[in-house]
């Protein structure tokens, strides 16, 4: 989402998650999948060509996941893995659009990202704990391309 403060910037919130649930028979398993990430920064834009603008975000972002998995076998033994993760840091992106209508357009946008995060895994099989694990580590995404299409209200 984007709030306008002058024709030439803009707020950002982007606001994006996810969730799986998988089974399977046999031995029976189950994945739980959670995910949400929260951006928030500041955008701004510079015309280069007649409905052409070329913009570049910078802001923070916040993200948290949990894995959750179980197996039971045939016997009836039961073991359980969690996971999770919270991270935060600072992202930048640099993109052009193409503004189609006043209220639509099509552009791209390369993005780069710096993180630390703060990641957990427990394991246990039939209620004794077989791993406690937790890892803290900074993360650096060199760069992804993304193609957009954006509305305008």
């Amino acid at each position: 989402m984007l709030r306008f403060l002058t024709p030439r910037r803009a707020l950002v919130l982007d606001l994006s998650g996810s969730t799986t649930r998988e089974s399977a028979t046999g031995w029976s398993t189950a994945t739980d999948v959670d995910f949400v990430q929260l951006r928030l920064g500041h955008r701004w834009y510079r015309p280069i060509h007649d409905r052409i603008v070329q913009h570049v975000t910078v802001g923070a972002s916040f993200a948290r996941s949990v894995v959750e998995h179980t197996v039971t076998t045939v016997e009836g033994l039961e073991g359980k893995t969690a996971q999770q993760a919270n991270s935060g840091g600072a992202y930048a992106d640099l993109g052009a659009a193409w503004l189609v209508t006043p209220h639509l357009s099509l552009g791209a946008a390369w993005t780069a990202d710096v993180s630390y995060k703060r990641a957990s895994t427990d394991a246990s099989g039939e209620g004794v704990q077989l791993l406690d694990q937790r890892v803290r580590s900074w993360n650096a995404n060199a760069g992804s391309v993304s193609l957009r299409l954006n509305l305008y209200f």
